[in-house]
């Protein structure tokens, strides 16, 4: 399972701490007669822990980057590149991949 988990808040460098690996509650597992499977993670920060996320009231800076930055036929390592160059020097993005499960950073996006 691919997850693409995108922050645009303050401190959100580690919003994804407790999510992986990830197993399936076992009611789901049961359901679905299979076994725990392992959730290869993307997360796309709009900053480190140490620091804070800008916007305004037509949204966040970090989104509004990574939506005007995609293009088809990127990979997922691309978009984040070419976001976080659209952002200020306040703010610095953060790419967090998962180790141990592993990650789909260089396939392609979407």
């Amino acid at each position: 399972l691919r997850v693409l988990f995108g922050s645009d808040s303050c401190h959100s460098g580690t919003n994804t701490r407790a999510a992986a690996p990830y197993r399936f509650p076992r009611r789901i597992r049961r359901a679905c007669r299979s076994v725990a499977v392992a959730v290869r993670l993307v997360h796309f920060a709009g900053c480190s822990d140490a620091n804070y996320s800008y916007g305004a009231a037509y949204g966040g800076q970090w989104t509004r980057a990574r939506l005007s930055a995609y293009r088809p036929g990127m990979t997922y390592r691309e978009w984040f590149d070419a976001a976080a160059k659209r952002m200020p020097k306040n703010q610095v993005p953060l790419l967090t991949l998962d180790p141990e499960v592993g990650s789909f950073a260089d396939e392609t996006a979407l």
